[in-house]
């Protein structure tokens, strides 16, 4: 039961334009997400959200309201710990909408 209360999301990120994906790591000082790969050497500098919490809606209300570009990015909520390994199967479902 003490694991489930302890388990994080990270927001995964694909740029509509370049078609990359990424986790977020915060934003940039012009507003747009700072981006890096899902690799577990950067699993601590990963945007994390306590899934029992109520941060992450929050979070989306007040980014979508202060983006300048709401369609050029698609937001992708996985499990922290397996963001490394969902990353490419998301970049496989993503090529053929």
């Amino acid at each position: 039961m003490a694991k489930k209360k302890d388990e994080k999301d990270v927001l995964v990120v694909r740029d509509e334009k370049t078609g990359e994906i990424s986790v977020v790591a915060g934003l940039n000082a012009d507003g747009s997400p700072k981006r890096i790969p899902a690799k577990a050497e950067n699993a601590q500098s990963f945007l994390q959200f306590d899934r029992h919490g109520d941060v992450l809606d929050n979070f989306f209300r007040n980014f979508f309201r202060q983006c300048r570009e709401p369609s050029r990015f698609g937001f992708y909520r996985v499990a922290a710990d397996q963001a490394d390994k969902l990353l490419e199967g998301i970049k496989d479902l993503l090529k053929a909408p």
